[in-house]
């Protein structure tokens, strides 16, 4: 029980450390690169000295902008992918509905071979009886006559 106990604890700190890395990765680095990203914009203005709250406010409306832009970016990539997924699709689709009517022509024409195979015995003798049928009646007929 030990062994496996400190197999599970091994374990749990490993995913902890690779969480914690994680974390750091998509959370804090670019936290620290916006952060560090403001930082320099502050020291060029400040440098530059044309620091009127104008251009602050211009700056700062930017600033507020760029994430919605960064969000209409990525909705209308999603879009895209969606016109070319749904094109593949129908494109897809298109080719097995044609195979599957192929097939569906394929058997209605085995099907109507078949049971013309299998009346067709019986037409023939109904033939055959109706033939026979109208000579009787020609002969009856020419005899009578007389």
């Amino acid at each position: 029980m030990d062994h496996l106990e400190g197999m599970e604890r091994r374990s749990k700190a490993k995913r902890e450390e690779r969480f914690r890395g994680t974390v750091a990765l998509q959370i804090y680095l670019p936290m620290a690169a916006a952060v560090m990203a403001l930082v320099a914009l502050a020291a060029g203005m400040w440098k530059s000295s044309t620091g009127s709250p104008s251009v602050w406010a211009d700056i700062a409306l930017i600033m507020l902008l760029l994430p919605l832009l960064v969000f209409i970016l990525l909705a209308a990539a999603a879009v895209i992918a969606l016109i070319v997924g749904l094109a593949r699709f129908a494109r897809w689709v298109r080719i097995g509905a044609v195979r599957a009517s192929a097939f569906v022509d394929r058997i209605g024409l085995a099907v109507k071979r078949t049971a013309d195979g299998a009346v067709q015995p019986i037409l023939v003798v109904h033939g055959i009886g109706a033939v026979m049928q109208s000579a009787g009646q020609l002969l009856g007929s020419l005899f009578r006559a007389r």
